[in-house]
Order: C-alpha cells, then sequence, then structure tokens
C-alpha cells in the first residue's frame, strides 16, 4: 500500500501541504537569500502589537497565557544558576520567568520595537541582555561562550529548513555537553485565532519533520555531529494548555541535549530511534502492519486482543495511564473511549506518534460531539524514550505496555522507577508480550 498524506491528514484541517516540508518558499513567495526572508518576516510582524495578543496572535492570549506559560517552564530542565540564551522572545513573555531562576540571560529578537518593550518589562534583572539581530546572524555574548540551555518559541516556523538546520548546528556548538535545546513550534495549521495577512511567512511542519531535520544536517553527512558530539531527543510532547482550551493538540515542545558520541558520522551506530523510523517504522510501513492486523494497530491481535487485555485492568474514569510503546494509539484511544480514562501516549517512533496525533484529530472531528470531545480532552501523544525520561511523582494511575518492555534491556531498574516514582500508591501496571 503506498502511503499518502491524505491516508493520516484530516481534510477539515485544510490544505497545508505546500507549507510542511518546503524548503526557501513561504506560502507560495521565493526565498532566496536571508535578506529576502528578514524582509517578508519584518513585514509580517511590523504591524503587530508589543502585547500578549500580538505575540500569540490570540485575542484570548492572556488567558491562555497564564496557563501556558507556567506548562512550557515545566518542560525546562533545572535553570538554576545556568547560562541560557533565549532566541525569539518576543515582548518578552518568558524572559522575566527565566530570569527569575538564570544566572546569566541573553535574549535576542528581530524587531526593535519587540526589544524595547522586552526591556521595558524586564531590564530591572541586572543579569539579563538585550540584543535586536536575525536569529541567523546571532553569536552568544563574549562572556556566555559555553551555554547550558538555549530556549526558543515560535522560531523555527519561520525558519526553512536549511535554515532550521543551520541554526540547529550552531546551537549544538554553544551548549556545553549535557547542555540542553528547547523548541516548541506550531504543526500543521496557525493556533491563533487573528488573521494572518497574505505574506504569513510560517512553515506548519509535520512534527516528525523537526525530529528528521534536527537528526540529520544533510544525507551525506549523516547526524548533527560537530566536534564529536550531536542531539539526543529527551521527549517532544504536546501543548496539553492548548488541547484543554483550543482542542489543539498540534502546539510541540521538544527537548534535545547535547551528548558525546565516539565515532564519526560516517562510522557510528545507528540509534534506536534512528532504526524505527528508518527501517522498522516508516510511514508505509506502518500502514502495512495495519493491513494485517487492523486500523490503528500495528501488533499481533489488533483491537479485538487489545479488548480484551484491557478488561483486565479494571480502569476507572478519570484515572491517568501512561502507555509505554503506544504505537498510532489503537489501545489509548480504546482507553480513553470506553473507560474515560486519561491517557499520555508514548512512543519513541516520531513517524507512528505523528501518525497518532493526526488521527486523534480526525477521528474526532468524525466522530459524535462526545466522543471526538473525550478523544482530543484525554489522549496526549509524546515522543520520548521511557529508560530516559522521568514524570512528576505519582502522576499515574496505571501503566500499560504491550510488546514494548521487552525489548528494554534494565527492566529491573524500569520497574523501581515507575513504583517508587511514578505511580500512585496503589498503581495497575500492565506489560504484555507475545509468546
Amino acid at each position: 500500500m503506498e502511503f499518502k498524506q491524505t491516508d493520516i491528514v484530516n481534510s477539515k484541517m485544510g490544505d497545508y501541504s505546500t507549507r510542511l516540508s518546503t524548503n526557501g518558499h513561504l506560502n507560495g513567495i521565493k526565498i532566496n537569500n536571508n535578506e529576502g526572508r528578514q524582509e517578508t518576516m519584518s513585514g509580517f510582524w511590523s504591524d503587530k502589537p508589543d502585547t500578549v495578543e500580538g505575540m500569540m496572535l490570540d485575542t484570548n492570549a492572556a488567558e491562555i497565557d497564564t496557563e501556558e506559560a507556567p506548562e512550557i517552564l515545566s518542560y525546562l530542565p533545572d535553570l538554576r544558576g545556568k547560562d541560557v540564551l533565549e532566541i525569539g522572545s518576543g515582548i518578552g513573555r518568558f524572559t522575566g520567568h527565566l530570569a527569575a531562576a538564570t544566572k546569566s540571560l541573553h535574549t535576542v529578537d528581530f524587531i526593535q520595537a519587540f526589544v524595547d518593550k522586552n526591556r521595558e518589562n524586564n531590564g530591572h534583572f541586572q543579569h539579563v541582555s538585550f540584543e535586536c539581530n536575525d536569529a541567523m546572524k546571532i553569536h552568544p555574548p563574549s562572556g556566555l561562550t559555553s551555554l547550558d540551555v538555549v530556549f526558543t518559541n515560535w522560531l523555527m516556523m519561520y525558519l526553512s529548513d536549511d535554515e532550521v538546520q543551520m541554526l540547529a548546528k550552531r546551537v549544538l556548538s554553544w551548549l556545553k555537553v549535557g547542555g540542553y535545546f528547547f523548541v516548541r513550534e506550531s504543526c500543521f495549521h496557525p493556533s491563533g485565532n487573528m488573521p494572518r495577512n497574505s505574506g504569513n511567512p510560517t512553515f506548519y511542519r509535520d512534527p516528525s519533520k523537526y525530529c528528521e531535520l534536527f537528526q540529520v544536517i544533510t544525507n551525506e553527512n549523516g547526524p548533527l555531529f560537530e566536534g564529536g558530539h550531536e542531539f539526543e531527543l529527551q521527549f517532544a510532547t504536546s501543548v496539553k494548555t492548548y488541547i484543554k482550551r483550543k482542542k489543539n493538540p498540534n502546539q510541540i515542545c521538544w527537548l534535545y541535549r547535547k551528548v558525546s558520541r565516539n565515532a564519526p558520522p560516517l562510522q557510528r551506530t545507528q540509534t534506536l530511534q534512528e532504526f524505527l523510523d528508518g527501517d522498522q517504522y516508516t510511514r508505509r510501513g506502518i500502514l502495512k502492519y495495519e493491513n494485517i492486523y487492523g486500523y490503528n494497530f500495528i501488533s499481533v491481535g489488533g483491537p479485538k486482543k487489545a479488548q480484551e487485555l484491557l478488561a483486565n485492568l479494571q480502569l476507572k474514569a478519570d484515572e491517568y495511564v501512561l502507555d509505554v510503546g503506544a504505537g498510532v494509539g489503537g489501545s489509548a484511544f480504546l482507553m480513553a473511549k470506553e473507560y474515560g480514562v486519561h491517557v499520555l501516549a508514548m512512543d519513541l517512533s516520531s513517524n507512528m506518534v505523528t501518525i497518532g496525533m493526526q488521527r486523534r484529530v480526525k477521528e474526532s472531528a468524525d466522530s459524535d460531539t462526545s466522543s471526538g470531545r473525550i478523544l482530543l480532552d484525554r489522549i496526549a501523544f509524546e515522543i520520548s524514550d521511557i529508560n530516559k525520561r522521568d514524570y512528576q511523582s505519582e502522576a499515574f494511575d496505571c501503566i500499560h505496555s504491550r510488546e514494548t518492555v521487552l525489548h528494554l534491556k534494565d527492566k529491573a531498574n524500569l520497574l523501581a522507577k515507575f513504583y517508587v516514582r511514578t505511580l500512585t500508591p496503589f498503581p495497575d501496571i500492565f506489560f504484555m508480550r507475545q509468546q
């Protein structure tokens, strides 16, 4: 079966195919160089007010911001005593929060009026500096030659694919080993309710496209590699505030960490995520599995076996379930619809999670009002490695995993982490494997 974008994208979302993975084209406008892009961007933002509404392009921004900003900050590593660079800071919606914890903070935006407003709001922080510059031209201040965290919010979606990779490589060189790169973007379609003009310079990419861009610079050069280092994905997840308030699961955050590699690019071992997305679970391969096991399922037994197994969990409405190795979300959809639980469906394959996110939107639109609302409100998808991911204490009432944990080496430590930190005091935990 040939893979087609229409197989997994809800047509009601609109035709954004020309914006998902283009290089140097913005909604039909060809941008040949950095100056052309900057001119287009300046034209788009020049008439936007220096307010929260102007930054979020939403008339309800003030209300959303009170819930969204704390959530975004919760995804960051501990910032105490850290040197941080904020690119695309706007009027400083996050600057004040970041400044409250950091040792030093350098902020950059390319609109002078926004930089001035940020300085007006946050200039009282002595350890914060402000710069008006294009993201593609900046360099950290001389005193910040090795950064702990680089923070971006709604930045990459204004850059071409080549520019995203170029900036990512620079960020990799600026970070200390163990430092973090945080990215948050709008995927598939706009998020705010304010109209965009015809010169809207935004790429509404597929989430898996960002994973691909951060993994590789070019096909010839292989994975991002700078002096024996590369980015390691910690997680990618939907912004829950937008799911709750706007029924929009397509606001995505990524957290990458700079790690050392002992082999040059052409000799390094393929990561598990690269194997899953590039070999075992390509998009075409996923659809072939579904032809065998059933829609939304890629494992033996399909929906019938999933329903039998879930009946053993005795799930109760409004409980929280972590679905480890959720694939495209078949069991997660069943748990949410039939038992009324909240599900965090996580998988290491960006292809599967992206399809799951799109399916959630499609099934919500195709279902009756009640069922559709349940899917949007109660299921969140996340790209992450369960071995490296930590969640808040007692975050889940149940952990469900089907044919996943058998592939993990250190099962004892994983189970200990689940019981000690992740689960509530009297949890259910269910792992299943085929014999």
